[in-house]
């Protein structure tokens, strides 16, 4: 079952206030800074907009060195993914019956394209899933809009300035095509194609 993961043989750990990442990967460090910097800027957008407590965290982040190893690796796990799902987040505290209780602790999978790089932007929007989902909770209370927007949006910011245009309105024009009222967008269950997370479900 671990076979994929058998193959990131570096383990490094960054800490933004209480917030503590953990990446497992087998990358050089030129492209580990780049991640790193990608994680540490998605972290702080998320505070920054929704939330700036500093309650203890863990997120940890396995960068797997191919799409075939990401799915193997998640198909382990007994996750069958959708086509064209490129990452995956979920909660990694479970009660005794292995059923996921929520709480400090998420995992973040992600995998390396043919050119050994990341998806910046579905790194980071998989880390706002991750806060979510270690922000005491906070994912069990919001519909599934509400949460894709908050990624969507920590995906989006530059510099504190919101870049993601194009998939705004690209979103809101599948919205608008079904005529949804703004309480009827809550529950309608809109979320991105392009990614899957157990919060989704």
């Amino acid at each position: 079952m671990d076979s994929e993961i058998s193959h990131l043989p570096y383990n490094d750990t960054d800490s933004h206030g209480k917030t503590n990442i953990n990446i497992k990967h087998s990358l050089d460090h030129g492209r580990l800074d780049i991640i790193r910097d990608s994680i540490r800027d998605a972290v702080h957008n998320f505070k920054h907009a929704f939330n700036n407590s500093d309650n203890e965290r863990k997120i940890d982040v396995y960068i797997l060195n191919s799409f075939d190893d990401y799915q193997e690796y998640l198909k382990s796990m007994g996750k069958t993914m959708d086509k064209g799902v490129v990452s995956y987040t979920a909660m990694n505290n479970f009660d005794s019956d292995k059923h996921a209780v929520g709480g400090n602790g998420a995992d973040v999978y992600v995998y390396l394209d043919q050119e050994g790089n990341v998806n910046q932007s579905t790194l980071e929007h998989e880390i706002g899933h991750a806060m979510q989902l270690t922000n005491l909770g906070l994912s069990y209370i919001l519909p599934t809009a509400v949460r894709e927007g908050m990624a969507l949006y920590v995906a989006g910011l530059e510099n504190g300035n919101h870049i993601n245009d194009r998939e705004d309105i690209n979103a809101l024009s599948e919205i608008k095509s079904k005529n949804l009222k703004i309480d009827e967008i809550i529950r309608d269950g809109y979320y991105s194609k392009n990614c899957y997370s157990e919060i989704e479900q």
